[in-house]
């Protein structure tokens, strides 16, 4: 996080939950509710959300019982995607991120997330307070940017903190609240309007991050 005060989170909601969001209200959803999300909810829906590892694989081959040589299986499509039987829920709250002297051009497919956007001009500070209000609750918080890799080359791991770069015009910072439940979280950080301001998401383009 040393970084992120030389810049800006925003958030970009609908009207509806503008003020709850001002109150400190902050939501978590879980990782299965991206990953079932319609298409119809572009921005959101991820079918890939919560896979565990992307695997390319050339060639799958099966042995012989009889001559003991391994044949070729046609019609592997890579990444082959593993989701782990048995791991915790995961609760996930995103923001979108603007630094100084970033030369990312704001893509207007982000105006989906809503027409008002919260501009947090102070990330070192809400991250405090999301802290501050888990552990009260005997929670941990974990935070970064999400690393956008390639779907075709990458092999390994991804996990909440990467996605497929066919995601990366939303310029994700998350936040993981531990350890999750298997319902959407409402995190009270109480009133964030001193660190915060808003304005039409339409007018994104115009903020230059100090």
């Amino acid at each position: 996080m040393e970084h992120f005060d030389r810049g800006i989170f925003i958030k970009l909601l609908p009207a509806c939950r503008v003020e709850s969001f001002l109150d400190g209200k902050i939501y978590f959803n879980t990782d299965k509710y991206f990953a079932e999300l319609d298409e119809s909810d572009a921005v959101r829906f991820d079918p890939d959300e919560n896979i565990d590892e992307s695997l390319q694989v050339k060639q799958i081959s099966i042995q012989s019982r009889e001559t003991g040589e391994y044949v070729p299986i046609g019609g592997v499509i890579s990444p082959i995607k593993f989701r782990y039987e048995k791991r915790p829920p995961l609760n996930i709250f995103c923001v979108f991120v603007f630094l100084e002297n970033d030369k990312y051009q704001f893509d207007e497919r982000n105006l989906k997330f809503g027409d008002f956007a919260i501009v947090i001009r102070d990330p070192i500070e809400f991250t405090k307070r999301i802290h501050s209000a888990s552990n009260n609750l005997g929670l941990i918080v974990d935070q970064r940017p999400v690393m956008y890799v390639p779907k075709s080359i990458h092999h390994g791991e991804i996990g909440p903190f990467r996605k497929y770069d066919d995601y990366e015009y939303q310029r994700e910072f998350r936040y993981l609240l531990q350890p999750g439940r298997g319902e959407a979280v409402t995190l009270q950080i109480s009133d964030i309007r001193d660190i915060c301001f808003t304005m039409p998401s339409s007018e994104i383009t115009k903020l230059r991050p100090k």
